[in-house]
């Protein structure tokens, strides 16, 4: 649960980030079209309001009084402050060429200021791509000229006009770099704007993300907490089902032979304070392996129902072939738990059922039957429901023979140990014998005066752990 939580809001947190990535993509595309289209129409801008200067520059001029000769720089200095260039110089230059190509004067503060050198003009690239040099207007028909204009220190966006009266041509450059520089101003206003735009709208979608998830995720834990106990209810609807149909079914088998009607419940008891006993032993005997082994226990003797009435219920001792016969009880019970699991499919209660019913007669020493298993070729469950059904069987009380003291089984066990018992599992006895002792007294006080002399119920009281 913790992982999918876990990879969950690691998803949100890359949506975020996509998200976030995505914006700031788009943001620098935009930005991009944006300084593009900007830098058009600034350019266009500049071209039109140089024209704009030039015209009334070059009209001024053409206008003076015949009896002028020479050129008032305060009255160009005036018409050009309209536009506010004599004051900029760095944004727009107005200088005037002769037809040698050289730049005579330009305006200044307060007068003409005469180039310090000769500076001839370069070529001027119009727009429609020609190159023309600016003095040579006249000669190619041009009084007038727009166009792009490279300078030493960069690019120059220019307009020209040409006055026949004076012959000289009145130029306005607006250079490239200071259009980029107003337009970098803005396009790094709207690229910091853009960029916390983008973060704000990331952080709001991953906080409505983020609160939709908690909701989805309240939700599904809402129905996996109802699914869960619903699943967990049925689950134990049928193991109690289970339970109660396997209790059942070894209930018939003892029936047969077990007149107290409480051999399996003690069965079931005796193999629990083991197996919890051999938790220290056997790490793997989980609560519920624990439990699983407990609920099998029962089916140990279902082969019996296998055994003919003739031996099983003999009130005398077995001669040797009866002994042979219900000595195949295991076989019986293991085969029929078989043909079960084979027809369900691999399952652990299927499985633990038919260790226990193949082997619980085997012995620790490779004496027991049907297999002759040896040592810890006997699965643990078997070696449990051994010793448990050996005490039972001691300590039980029936009506053709008394129940053998506690102390009396006690030490039958013991002197089987590593013979016919695990030595771990007697151990595991001798540390629990004190519940064994109280279960055993407790059953055998109930069933006292309740037994019959019913010849049907009776077995060899010799050997009663064999018989059995």
């Amino acid at each position: 649960m913790q992982a999918r939580f876990t990879q969950r809001w690691f998803l949100v947190a890359i949506i975020a980030t996509a998200q976030l990535t995505c914006l700031l993509i788009g943001q620098t595309w935009f930005v991009g079209r944006l300084e593009t289209e900007l830098r058009n129409n600034r350019q266009q801008a500049a071209l039109s309001q140089n024209q704009a200067i030039v015209n009334g520059i070059a009209a001024y001029i053409s206008a003076l009084p015949p009896e002028v000769d020479q050129i008032d720089h305060r009255e160009i200095t005036r018409l050009t402050q309209w536009a506010g260039v004599i004051h900029r110089p760095e944004f727009c230059t107005i200088r005037l060429v002769n037809r040698a190509g050289e730049v005579i004067a330009q305006p200044g503060f307060d007068e003409w200021l005469p180039s310090s050198e000769s500076q001839v003009i370069e070529p001027l690239v119009l727009l429609d791509g020609r190159r023309i040099r600016i003095e040579q207007l006249p000669e190619a028909d041009l009084s007038y000229a727009q166009g792009a204009l490279l300078r030493h220190d960069g690019l120059h966006w220019t307009a020209a006009q040409y006055v026949p009266r004076f012959d000289i041509t009145v130029v306005a450059e607006r250079p490239e770099a200071a259009i980029g520089r107003d337009i970098e101003m803005v396009i790094a206003a709207i690229d910091v704007a853009g960029v916390w735009i983008a973060i704000f709208i990331s952080i709001m979608s991953f906080l409505m993300v983020t609160m939709i998830v908690q909701r989805y995720e309240h939700r599904l834990q809402a129905v996996n907490a109802g699914l869960t106990d619903t699943i967990a209810r049925r689950e134990r609807d049928l193991l109690s089902t289970r339970d109660a149909v396997v209790f059942g079914l070894a209930k018939l088998a003892e029936s047969r032979d077990d007149d107290t009607g409480q051999h399996l419940e003690r069965i079931r008891h005796y193999v629990r304070l083991l197996a919890e006993e051999l938790v220290r032993d056997y790490p793997d005997l989980t609560p519920d392996a624990i439990e699983l082994m407990c609920v099998t226990s029962s089916l140990h003797d279902i082969g019996k129902v296998g055994i003919p009435d003739a031996v099983l219920l003999k009130p005398g001792k077995l001669t040797a072939e009866e002994r042979a016969i219900i000595q195949k009880h295991p076989l019986i019970g293991g085969d029929c738990l078989m043909a079960i699991r084979q027809r369900l499919g691999n399952d652990s209660f299927l499985d633990v059922a038919c260790e226990i019913a193949f082997a619980h007669h085997e012995r620790w020493d490779g004496g027991g039957y049907p297999f002759g298993l040896k040592g810890d070729q006997i699965p643990l469950a078997a070696r449990v429901v051994s010793l448990a059904d050996v005490y039972d069987a001691l300590t039980m009380q029936r009506a053709y023979k008394a129940a053998m003291p506690h102390d009396v089984a006690r030490k039958i066990i013991i002197e089987g140990n590593g013979t016919q018992f695990d030595p771990r599992v007697v151990d595991a006895f001798v540390r629990a014998e004190h519940k064994f002792r109280l279960c055993a007294e407790h059953h055998n006080a109930r069933t006292a005066g309740q037994l019959e002399t019913d010849p049907d119920h009776r077995m060899a009281t010799a050997g009663a752990a064999t018989n059995s």
